[in-house]
């Protein structure tokens, strides 16, 4: 007899989802901890699609000092990087302006946003 496999276990590491579902409960969220986890994770795929599509010469490179965020142009060899002072987003070339480095930073889904 064949079970019902519409459902699968994930391993996580226990003390991190913990954490994240205390804080999770904080928030007045109407669906489960578990749904919103599927669907955090259905929207960092969308954001990673479009950021494929939209900026498809910019390579993530790596979070730095929890405070800032490392991108590479590939057409141009270039690396800038994002970082977060106050509320406002710096870009290492660009400043305070709007740019499109930081337009990518923002969408990304490991730019932590100064996350300390």
């Amino acid at each position: 007899m064949v079970k019902d496999r519409t459902f699968t276990n994930i391993s996580v590491n226990r003390k991190k989802i913990e954490k994240y579902k205390k804080a999770y409960e904080k928030f007045d969220v109407d669906q489960t901890f578990n749904i919103w986890l599927m669907d955090c994770a259905s929207a960092a795929l969308d954001k990673m699609k479009y950021l494929k599509v939209n900026y498809p010469d910019y390579k993530f490179e790596k979070c730095i000092d929890d405070n800032g965020f490392a991108i590479i142009d590939t057409s141009k060899d270039e690396i800038f990087r994002i970082s977060v002072e106050g509320s406002r987003l710096i870009c290492s070339k660009d400043g305070t302006a709007q740019c499109d480095h930081k337009s990518y930073a923002a969408f990304h889904p490991q730019f932590t946003a100064g996350k300390k």
